[in-house]
């Protein structure tokens, strides 16, 4: 069923590409350090790659813990939890739904802080939910999930758009190569460090160190002030 809807978008996709003759030797290494560099001097680049490589690593980090501390701490059980993820990736889908829409009327460069606040916002909600009431309980840790997930959504479809746009057609495989060493390449780390960190500080002290490590983030993105950047037709200087 995936692998049909893609086909069939992909067909939906009306843009003519017109394909390089290559002449000379591809030494992948070189493609490899060229797309790095191109990143690294880039600071719009360079700020995308470390933000999301901090969410990354902290949202990992976060949902290593995540089961066990509403499991142990807040009393949900797997049907509760299941309506909790289940109600949640609606966030997701709303994100991605209105994520033009927000671009365009904000600035992508303030969706994409935005986004980074949401998704901070909807780690520290967790730790809202020690009331008696369980039902409160499980509205607070939906609405997490909810924001998270919204966030998420806004802030890869927004980011991803403006990588693409600013970056030059001939070398965007390889400086997505880069970025994508450095941002997925913090998920591992984050997940063993997340569990290390839950069994000697406990669950929620932990939980609540990721949960704000989601806003380095949104400070890294204003140092490079991309705040300034309202669409993707400006003209932008790696």
């Amino acid at each position: 069923m995936n692998i049909s809807g893609s086909l069939f978008f992909m067909w939906k996709i009306k843009m003519n590409e017109k394909r390089e003759t290559v002449t000379e030797n591809i030494n992948i290494f070189k493609r490899i350090l060229k797309g790095l560099k191109v990143l690294i001097n880039s600071r719009i680049l360079l700020s995308i790659s470390i933000s999301t490589a901090i969410l990354n690593f902290c949202r990992t980090a976060f949902e290593t813990i995540y089961i066990l501390y509403i499991v142990r701490n807040v009393g949900m059980h797997a049907s509760q939890i299941g309506l909790i993820y289940g109600l949640g990736s609606i966030g997701g889908i709303i994100g991605a739904y209105f994520s033009e829409f927000i671009s365009k009327k904000m600035g992508i460069g303030i969706s994409i802080i935005g986004a980074t606040v949401l998704i901070g916002v909807g780690g520290i909600v967790v730790f809202t939910p020690y009331f008696h009431s369980k039902t409160i309980a499980l509205i607070l840790l939906t609405l997490g999930q909810m924001l998270s997930g919204f966030g998420n959504m806004l802030y890869f479809v927004s980011q991803v758009s403006l990588r693409q746009a600013i970056t030059p057609l001939k070398i965007l495989g390889s400086v997505n190569a880069s970025n994508r060493f450095i941002t997925r390449g913090a998920m591992p780390l984050g997940g063993v460090i997340g569990g290390v960190l839950g069994s000697y500080l406990g669950l929620k002290m932990s939980l609540f160190i990721f949960a704000a490590g989601f806003f380095l983030s949104t400070v890294i993105l204003c140092i490079t002030s991309i705040y300034k950047i309202r669409s993707l037709n400006m003209n932008l200087n790696l």
